[in-house]
């Protein structure tokens, strides 16, 4: 096999024996100076070779079934209310409360298992109880069952004004066991959250 050779013939490139343009030298030089300058006067930021990466927040492993457990309680609250408004206003019909108590007769039973599960988590670990993502899950739940309360009582309020004037042409009775099932369930929610937040 024949054998080659690369040896390094001179071209007409720069290189050390070779002239640059005219002014070459001196607009490098200039613009190097130009930036160490701005380095060290703080206007250009320094890397030293680190370049900044985006953090993403992602959930702890608890805190996605503290995610799971949000999810369970909302849709067993909703369906419960909604079941029961259902019933007080006189739609017994199986078809009306299929739904809800489908959802309800799902989500009690997994909301309960991860209440407990994580309550027993929280016994072995009291730091656990500290961990950023059960807040942010108990803090939207009491921020939904807060507004949930407010918006009723705003409601009822409202239909008692209008009640008063000879507006509301609904049964008064129903609406107020309406308000009472509605603020039984949200407001025992944000009690027991408010509770809880202060006793750990």
């Amino acid at each position: 096999m024949d054998s080659y050779s690369f040896d390094q013939q001179p071209g007409p490139g720069p290189g050390p024996n070779h002239d640059l343009p005219p002014g070459h030298h001196h607009s490098h030089s200039v613009g190097n100076a130009a930036v160490h300058h701005a380095q060290r006067s703080g206007n250009w930021p320094e890397y030293d070779g680190v370049v900044p990466q985006p953090v993403v927040k992602v959930l702890s492993p608890r805190g996605v079934e503290y995610v799971f457990m949000t999810i369970a309680l909302l849709t067993g609250a909703l369906s419960l209310v909604v079941a029961l408004i259902l019933l007080i206003n006189g739609n017994v019909n199986f078809g009306d409360v299929a739904l809800p108590t489908a959802a309800l007769l799902i989500s009690l039973p997994v909301f309960t298992w991860l209440f407990l599960s994580l309550k027993w988590a929280e016994i072995r670990d009291p730091k656990l109880a500290l961990d950023p993502s059960k807040r942010r899950s108990t803090q939207f739940i009491k921020i939904i069952a807060f507004s949930t309360c407010f918006f009723t009582l705003i409601d009822f309020v409202y239909a008692i004004f209008a009640k008063a004037g000879g507006n509301y042409g609904g049964s008064f009775g129903r609406l107020f066991l309406d308000v009472i099932v509605i603020l039984a369930v949200a407001g025992g929610i944000l009690a027991y959250y408010l509770i809880d937040e202060r006793t750990t």
